[in-house]
């Protein structure tokens, strides 16, 4: 087993993130295309992919995989594990407690030393950097902890077989009309979609699977439309919807984008 040390200043710099991004998730999905865990979960999913890739067999390259078995999914994946850290961060209000004794049936908390089992890894002295943790949906068969000047803890999120047969069929989202898409670009539509949460451009990029380049372009299309505004917020600008971007919104639906892989993977 790995044991976890925290100190107080660790417990106080717990972070939560929805994910790690999607070149992580497809460095994940790699791993577990070619493997037959939880087959009831993913079976679908390997089917569809392994057509998609038609005679190529893994290894192939990470953008080929990630546009076959990532993006088509993307939007679904994120609002799953966005609905995951969102669960751990109401635990987190009542106390470290209640959050990491909760995160996975693979982790025990005592005291201040997180317990990860079926681990073989060395143990971590947090000594003040704190941890970062954030839901995976295509790691699964152990909970990695990376060492680094920021340590990260992943955990494979439940998924039951019906909730993944509607994720595979669909990407998890009913389907756009179209019309918005039709007239400034499926991209741009999702860009404007997801700037109903107002952020920056590299948490709307993680949303969506996009590079920050690509975000920031049409961003500032957008923002040279009169549909989005950007703010300073201490070293970040924050984009957010004008009242015209809004109303052009209204009644459209998001549409599913095939995303680029971004770089800087945590491997699997």
């Amino acid at each position: 087993m790995q044991r976890i040390y925290f100190g107080p200043q660790d417990v106080a710099r717990i972070r939560l993130r929805a994910t790690l991004g999607a070149a992580s998730e497809t460095s994940f999905a790699g791993v577990l295309l070619v493997r037959r865990t939880e087959n009831a979960v993913f079976g679908a999913w390997r089917r569809r992919v392994r057509v998609a890739l038609g005679p190529r067999v893994p290894p192939v390259t990470a953008q080929d995989l990630h546009a076959v078995a990532v993006a088509p999914y993307w939007t679904g994946v994120h609002k799953r594990l966005e609905a995951e850290r969102d669960v751990w961060a109401r635990l987190l209000l009542d106390g470290v407690d209640g959050l990491l004794s909760a995160l996975h049936p693979r982790l025990a908390w005592h005291g201040n030393v997180l317990v990860v089992e079926d681990s073989d890894g060395p143990d971590i002295d947090l000594d003040g950097r704190g941890l970062v943790i954030a839901p995976t949906m295509f790691l699964r068969e152990r909970v990695p902890v990376r060492d680094a000047a920021e340590p990260v803890l992943v955990c494979p999120v439940g998924l039951d077989p019906v909730a993944a047969a509607r994720l595979w069929e669909s990407g998890g989202v009913p389907e756009a009309d179209g019309s918005l898409a039709a007239l400034i670009g499926r991209t741009r539509a999702a860009v404007l979609h997801a700037l109903t949460d107002s952020d920056g451009t590299g948490r709307i990029g993680e949303r969506l699977g996009l590079s920050s380049a690509v975000v920031s372009k049409h961003i500032g299309v957008l923002r040279d439309a009169g549909l989005v505004t950007s703010r300073r917020r201490l070293t970040a600008a924050v984009h957010v919807l004008t009242p015209l971007g809004a109303e052009v919104l209204r009644g459209h639906r998001p549409p599913r984008v095939a995303a680029v892989a971004p770089r800087g993977a945590i491997t699997a």
